[in-house]
């Protein structure tokens, strides 16, 4: 096995690494080798949020073996962290994913690093980490001493237009929406009298996924937020129920968001509101200074 640091030379083996655990978390959905030439190519994939451009540059790593990519990633240093941009690796050679993770290791430490980390996963349209259907991965990353941090689980739920209204919780609550469709944000903010109560964000998928079948068609919640004093009094509820039913007249027929596992007052709201549980996602980290 050897070690490279260009990806763009192997983009139809990459499609398959990355295509193979793209499946097994919502939407499902495939990418081409010539989408994922322009994604390694993009600085971030939430660059459109963000204008100013990122404060690192991911780099490329494989692993290759008789001129086929095994195991792949990007990685970026923050600081004295060097971060896991995203991961693939094929199941049936756990070899090169222990090759890949071990050549990181030493990267990192190369370059001062304290630890390395996962945070949002640059792969998919939003979540955290490493999904555990990816069991491969998962089980790659704790044999190379990796160890799970933040829990997320992936929910999904579909918009209508026709769903009941609930009664707003405060009689002289309103909502102020914000809409910038080129940086795919959507908000809206809820305000009892003049005072703020909640508010809600929107984002459109990632450039990523762009030429995907529907892909129009989906939108993450990134945030959804009550302010103390209006805590437990189902404003949370109320306010994405309002959410969906404006999605559904724009056309936006699915919603993803990713809450944390153990919020189970979150996991409620979402699932009295029609949001179906989806895979968990681990953060996975790993110190780089022996105990």
């Amino acid at each position: 096995m050897s070690f490279t640091t260009d990806l763009a030379g192997f983009l139809p083996d990459l499609a398959v690494l990355v295509n193979r655990s793209l499946v097994s978390v919502p939407p499902g959905w495939t990418l081409t080798p010539a989408r994922l030439g322009v994604f390694l190519r993009s600085p971030s994939a939430w660059a459109v949020h963000y204008p100013e451009p990122p404060a690192f540059v991911k780099q490329d790593m494989g692993v290759v073996a008789d001129g086929r990519l095994l195991a792949a990633g990007q990685y970026a240093v923050v600081g004295r962290t060097c971060y896991l941009c995203w991961l693939a690796a094929d199941p049936g050679e756990p070899g090169a994913l222990e090759e890949l993770l071990e050549e990181l290791k030493d990267l990192a430490t190369g370059q001062g690093c304290d630890e390395l980390a996962q945070s949002r996963n640059e792969l998919g349209v939003g979540w955290f980490g490493t999904p555990l259907c990816w069991d491969h991965v998962f089980r790659g990353l704790r044999e190379a001493g990796w160890e799970p941090g933040d829990r997320w689980l992936v929910m999904t739920g579909e918009t209508d237009a026709a769903a009941p209204v609930l009664e707003p919780p405060f009689r002289s609550i309103r909502l102020d929406r914000s809409e910038n469709p080129e940086a795919l944000e959507w908000s809206v903010d809820a305000r009892v009298g003049d005072v703020p109560a909640a508010d809600c964000t929107l984002w459109g998928l990632p450039e990523l996924f762009r030429d995907c079948p529907g892909c129009a068609e989906w939108m993450t919640l990134e945030s959804i937020d009550v302010e103390e004093p209006f805590q437990r009094h189902g404003i949370a509820l109320w306010l994405v129920g309002e959410q969906m039913r404006w999605l559904a007249g724009r056309g936006f027929r699915h919603v993803l968001l990713f809450t944390e596992t153990g919020n189970l007052p979150a996991r409620g709201c979402f699932e009295k509101a029609g949001f179906v549980p989806g895979p968990e996602c681990w953060v996975m980290r790993r110190s780089l200074h022996p105990r």
